[in-house]
């Protein structure tokens, strides 16, 4: 398991209070020790053993840290705070690392352990892969608040452990190099670098003086023809062009508490001593074992502090080379806003006309074949009668649902695929589990209260977040289980030409991270009362240059809507699906649209509500402009076929599309459609659940949440590998690293200033190489074996544009 749950539940959610029991201030100096909870000790607790192993008359300090603990906040000998960094990790640093999780609030037990705000448990977790024999030298382990994914491998290597807190009287030396009183009072401060180091002493086998050091698990760097990294682009980390590397920007993690497999040794040692010990044998072994024990310490510490850990070296961001300066809509910057920028209906603005040229563009659609559309539209609107009543019937047992353990399952997945090809959404059960996903909420939950200015719509009781880079929304889109899950739904998209395709480059094997919003709703809120719309476009579905480039539509405009086919993907890589730059326009290729539930969603608690007939609501939203009553809405004939004929004259309405916005439909623009019955609710899901819709799906959210609970969702979507969505990806990479809203949504300055935002530097340290990838941040595999040539043409093509060359 290479997914690392880097942030999550326990960190989250504890209280800014000490534990009961514990106390902010410790009475002089003290040296920390990681000591592993036995699974029945944390049961029935240690407290008196170790309390009375405490009680001992103050020795002098080893050469281990000494800390100090005054008001909750801790300092080490040379005068760096500890604290718990956005990874959880508990560390040493001066200056503090500006998205720091807690930087106080630290206490002493009464059973001497060293508790952060909420708890005394930490863990202890074994970094590199102890399967590789080649890599045991690298092996160090790191202090948590909760549990990591391992970077490598498949075992569990975390254990629970607490720190216990020694107090000891610092040596006159000591006192002199580190700057402490000879009574063990505070650590003198002083300017000096910025440093960091571990939270627990350290030991190492490798030679004093050279600190040990770790490769990253993937090294996606990219280098030019002549061998150089590319300029970075947005930390400005290192030195542009030279491929020298520069100062080294803070990577989490990057302060390990480092217990190299020297300190397997040392551990052995005091075992095997410890068995002479209660032996009985010669006391001389006991005073030789302590000797070694403290020379292991000795040595550590002298190469710990002699300086900081190199092993997070500079990360320097490729971008797209001799990157055009292009005005188009897709590379340009979108004006400022929120989600009631891109719906008329959210924001009460009243739309305008469109001009005359949409009337000439509905004209060439049905140049030649109007008496062909007339028949094809009597036909469609009793299919849609005959569509209705099934909807009515079934309702939400219409949608269908899979088990993401059942994915391999071939006789679920043929069940599932022709529903969904029906129906055009789907549910998968499972993706994540449900803990996980409850705390990806608790996550982003402090995260928004540790940055009150984030912005979100309705501005006074925000339901949908302006959020792109929380720790919670960047660990989701990496999370392996929905990686699949996009694999698998993508998979029901077909070529027209099937495997023997030599024209197109896509690939639905190689999803690619799409940064989007969140939601928290609570209940009662009727703000974010989103009705029925599309996304992907409105206008320019029947613009010939927007949906027309690749002909998406022009089995329905000619009259033949039975042969259109929502799931062909071919024709839609050359779309250009946001004509004007608008703050909700997708210029990126989503087949899905999806989101991560992060809480319990019922019916009516501000759920998703779909029109599940992909391919008839869809005719209906494209043939409507070009069709007229003769009657009035209150006529008992009004939606008989008679009563509906083709324009004439020909309007320039296009019934709910308005450039620049998404497009919306009611009852009244769309009356065959019969919204009211066939908007059904989505079955009702459960953290970890993910949700997905066909790209030309029509949905909505409940005008009113009138559960009992939040309701909270990560918007994922699923996108393919294309030529455009690789661009995509580059400009996306680099609002990434900047912290601003990605290329497709408004602009500003975003979570820039955010603290605890996580950055492409951690995910190129953290996360599992099919992640980097899927972010832009690793070039593609092209020497995969069990892919097809063209596919492989479509990688090659889509490293080049993320300036990452031949892989």
């Amino acid at each position: 398991m290479k997914y690392i749950v880097a942030l999550a539940a326990l960190t989250a959610a504890v209280s800014a209070q000490n534990p009961p029991g514990c106390r902010s201030d410790f009475d002089g100096t003290f040296v920390i020790k990681p000591t592993l909870i036995n699974a029945q000790e944390a049961q029935v607790g240690n407290e008196a053993k170790m309390l009375k192993r405490q009680q001992n008359v103050r020795t002098i300090c080893g050469s281990t840290p000494i800390v100090t603990l005054q008001g909750g906040i801790l300092k080490d000998q040379q005068g760096r705070t500890g604290n718990i960094v956005a990874n959880t990790q508990f560390q040493f640093d001066e200056p503090l690392q500006t998205d720091a999780l807690f930087t106080s609030g630290f206490s002493v037990c009464q059973n001497n352990t060293l508790a952060y705000p909420g708890s005394a448990i930490f863990y202890q977790c074994l970094s590199g892969n102890p399967n590789d024999p080649e890599d045991r030298s690298k092996l160090f382990n790191n202090l948590y608040t909760q549990p990591q994914g391992p970077t490598s491998g498949e075992a569990d290597q975390c254990d629970q452990i607490y720190i216990e807190v020694i107090g000891c009287q610092p040596s006159a030396e000591q006192s002199s190099s580190f700057g402490l009183s000879a009574t063990g009072g505070s650590p003198a401060t002083t300017a000096s670098a910025p440093q960091t180091t571990s939270a627990a002493p350290a030991t190492s086998s490798e030679e004093a003086g050279t600190p040990a050091t770790t490769e990253a698990p993937a090294a996606p760097y990219p280098t030019a023809n002549n061998g150089t990294i590319p300029s970075a682009t947005a930390s400005g980390s290192g030195s542009p062009s030279t491929g020298t590397p520069g100062p080294e920007p803070y990577v989490p993690g990057s302060g390990a508490a480092s217990l190299i497999i020297g300190g397997k040794l040392v551990a052995l040692v005091a075992g095997i001593g410890a068995f002479a010990i209660d032996a009985g044998f010669m006391t001389v072994l006991t005073l030789l074992w302590r000797s070694f024990l403290s020379l292991s310490i000795t040595l550590v510490m002298m190469c710990r502090f002699a300086r900081p850990n190199p092993r997070c070296s500079s990360i320097i961001l490729p971008t797209t080379p001799n990157k055009p300066a292009s005005t188009s809509p897709s590379t340009t910057s979108k004006i400022s806003g929120d989600i009631s920028s891109v719906f008329p209906s959210l924001s009460g603005s009243s739309p305008k006309p469109l001009p005359p040229r949409f009337a000439n563009i509905k004209k060439r659609l049905i140049y030649g074949h109007a008496s062909r559309l007339q028949d094809s539209w009597n036909r469609l609107l009793v299919v849609l009668q005959k569509r209705r009543e099934e909807i009515r019937t079934k309702g939400s047992n219409i949608v269908p649902e899979i088990n993401f353990w059942d994915l391999n399952d071939v006789e679920k997945r043929t069940k599932f695929r022709d529903a969904l090809h029906q129906t055009g959404v789907a549910v998968i059960r499972g993706v994540v589990q449900e803990k996980e996903a409850l705390g990806w909420k608790e996550l982003v939950k402090r995260y928004i209260a540790s940055n009150p200015g984030t912005k979100g719509f309705p501005p006074n009781r925000p339901a949908v977040y302006e959020l792109y880079w929380s720790p919670s929304q960047v660990l989701a889109r990496a999370h392996p289980n929905i990686l699949r899950a996009q694999r698998f739904l993508m998979s029901h998209w077909h070529s027209a030409l099937g495997s023997s395709d030599t024209k197109h480059f896509i690939s639905t094997s190689h999803p690619l991270s799409y940064a989007d919003r969140l939601r928290i709703r609570q209940p009662g809120d009727s703000s974010f009362a989103l009705g029925p719309h599309v996304d992907g476009g409105s206008c320019e579905r029947w613009e010939p240059c927007g949906y027309g480039l690749g002909g998406v539509y022009d089995q329905i405009f000619e009259g033949n809507w039975e042969r259109y086919t929502p799931w062909e993907m071919t024709c839609r890589i050359p779309v250009k699906s946001d004509l004007y730059n608008g703050p909700g326009g997708c210029s990126m290729y989503r087949m899905f649209q999806g989101w991560v539930a992060m809480s319990e969603i019922g019916r009516g608690q501000g759920h998703l509500k779909v029109c599940p007939m992909i391919k008839e609501a869809t005719a209906y939203m494209l043939l409507r402009p070009f069709f007229a009553p003769s009657r009035t809405p209150d006529d008992p004939q009004y939606l008989d076929i008679t009563n509906w004929t083709l324009e004439d004259p020909v309007s320039s309405s296009l019934q709910g599309a308005v450039p620049a916005n998404g497009q919306e439909l009611n009852g009244e623009l769309h009356p065959h459609l019969a919204l009211e019955d066939t908007m059904v609710h989505v079955p009702d899901v459960r953290p970890g659940d993910y949700v997905a819709w066909h790209c030309d799906t029509i949905h909505a959210v409940d005008s009113i949440h009138t559960g009992a609970s939040d309701s909270s969702v990560l918007y994922i979507p699923a996108c393919p590998l294309t030529e455009a969505n690789a661009e995509y990806l580059a400009r996306q990479r680099e609002t990434f690293a900047e912290g601003i809203p990605a290329p497709d949504f408004p602009s500003g300055a975003g979570e820039s200033q955010h603290r605890g935002r996580l950055t492409p530097e951690y995910v190129m340290k953290n996360i599992s190489l099919q992640a980097q990838r899927a972010m832009g941040l690793a070039a593609f595999d092209i020497r995969q074996h069990e892919i097809f040539d063209r596919e492989r043409d479509t990688l090659q093509i889509a490293n080049k544009i993320l300036a990452f060359g031949k892989a």
